[in-house]
């Protein structure tokens, strides 16, 4: 490791990275944000650019606060700081505003788009509390914790604080497990369920847009207490009803559980929609799921695989309206190209990360597609991630 001093921060990336700019060299700082300066250990350093993490602060940024999670903070040693809330040092108003301008430069950089640069906004209390749920790793000393960031070392701590109050009322990372390797505790409306090892699945029930979403307890969910219903809402809201038609062939992409199908199918319960996902037992929840829906109906296969099958056997989807949340990944050109060639009314992409998004964007604009309008949700405060909602026509 090699400390490097006096690095003056000037801007943040994608990432949860601090930037600095010593004589031409690019330094990706963690732990630091604009405004700082810092001394910074080296862990990674190429001709061009380097990654660091902030060790000492030498001067603070204005839009620096106490981490709310002590045991992250800069004073203490980068492999013992537990993972997952790495914007904590940050005060609200300045992670909107990061948040907002990462989102801005991606679709400017990747896309060629021009967007508002605040519109990532805060949903519900902005700080703690949110997480409904926690996935912790056990160690030799039997105490379920959090990995350190980029590291596989397990951090024994004494709070939770992106967790809700119900979780951490349990106090469950204070207890030991030995002999297991990875703990989900999960907040399902206030009742804790505990998922240990690769036990077998139970089902759970969640809520969203008035409807009832039954899931395995294993299964995947959104964690913020507020996001699916912020999600429901924003896919309801964005579809354009001049180009919205029930009777054509519309479809929710990776469709999980049948939440994003049901935002369209209650827009007019005779929709038809057919959700697509690869996931089995996702694929069994979805069907009960939208069942208040009698022409929803719920496809297991990979998208891509699905997308090109349809393609090749001429299949059109003229007059559609396509929801999709692909992996953080995003979809990816093949899929936006076989998707975009068979020319559906509006596309509804939910993404959780803006440079995938805007790299997807960019494909179907190949196509003739544009960005008509766009949402983000800070569905993850005091972490570098946030949800964005867009909407692109022909």
């Amino acid at each position: 490791m090699e400390l490097v001093s006096n690095l003056k921060i000037v801007n943040i990336a994608h990432g949860g990275w601090g930037v600095a700019r010593p004589e031409g060299k690019v330094f990706f700082v963690a732990g630091a944000i604009p405004g700082d300066v810092v001394n910074a250990d080296v862990f990674q350093s190429k001709k061009s650019f380097a990654k660091a993490d902030a060790v000492e602060l030498v001067e603070a940024s204005p839009s620096r606060r106490a981490h709310i999670w002590p045991a992250a903070d800069i004073d203490k040693h980068p492999g013992g700081r537990p993972g997952g809330a790495d914007y904590g040092h940050i005060i609200p108003a300045a992670q909107l505003r990061y948040k907002s301008q990462i989102l801005a430069e991606s679709m400017q950089k990747f896309a060629g788009v021009t967007i508002d640069e605040d519109l990532v906004k805060a949903i519900g209390e902005h700080d703690q509390g949110w997480r409904t749920r926690v996935d912790l790793h056990v160690g030799e000393s039997g105490f379920p914790g959090p990995y350190a960031e980029r590291t596989k070392n397990i951090i024994k701590v004494d709070e939770l604080p992106l967790a809700t109050t119900a979780i951490n009322e349990t106090e469950i990372h204070k207890q030991e497990f030995f002999g297991a390797q990875r703990i989900r505790v999960i907040d399902n409306r206030g009742e804790i369920r505990l998922v240990i090892d690769k036990q077998k699945p139970s089902t759970i029930t969640e809520l969203a847009g008035g409807y009832e979403f039954q899931l395995a307890d294993n299964g995947f969910w959104q964690v913020h207490k507020h996001a699916a219903e912020t999600l429901f809402k924003a896919v309801g809201d964005l579809i354009d009803d001049s180009l919205f038609d029930p009777k054509a062939n519309n479809h929710d992409l990776y469709g999980g559980v049948g939440l994003m199908a049901a935002a369209v199918a209650n827009k007019d319960k005779e929709t038809k929609i057919i959700s697509v996902e690869s996931d089995t037992k996702a694929v069994d929840y979805a069907s009960a799921n939208l069942s208040f829906a009698p022409h929803a109906r719920s496809v297991e296969a990979r998208v891509d695989k699905y997308l090109k099958q349809t393609l090749d056997n001429g299949g059109r989807l003229n007059g559609a309206t396509i929801v999709m949340d692909p992996p953080r990944v995003g979809a990816g050109r093949d899929t936006m190209q076989n998707l975009t060639a068979m020319k559906p009314a509006q596309i509804i992409y939910v993404a959780c990360d803006p440079v995938a998004l805007a790299r997807d964007v960019e494909y179907a604009s190949q196509a003739g597609y544009q960005l008509a309008e766009i949402k983000a949700f800070d569905l993850f405060p005091n972490t570098h991630h946030f949800e964005a909602v867009a909407r692109l026509t022909l």
